[in-house]
């Protein structure tokens, strides 16, 4: 099994556990309110071309797995 596929084991793992995923990836972080993102998930805004401490390419979802809302997080 390749790394990416236990990524992917393991987020669906996961997401049947928390009740949504835990990591996920894209080019702008998931509107706020949108379901399927597990409280503490990681998203990583590979579109993000301020670099890795800007708050617009890591983000943490503060809400609930009915209701996102991803804050940006300042890597110092």
């Amino acid at each position: 099994m390749s790394a990416h596929n236990a990524l992917e084991e393991l987020n669906k793992e996961a997401e049947i556990a928390h009740g949504g995923k835990v990591f996920d990836f894209g080019t702008a972080a998931p509107t706020n309110g949108a379901a399927g993102f597990a409280p503490g998930c990681i998203f990583i805004n590979v579109a993000s071309t301020t670099g890795a401490g800007a708050a617009d390419y890591l983000f943490i979802n503060v809400g609930t797995a009915t209701a996102c809302n991803f804050d940006g997080v300042t890597i110092s």
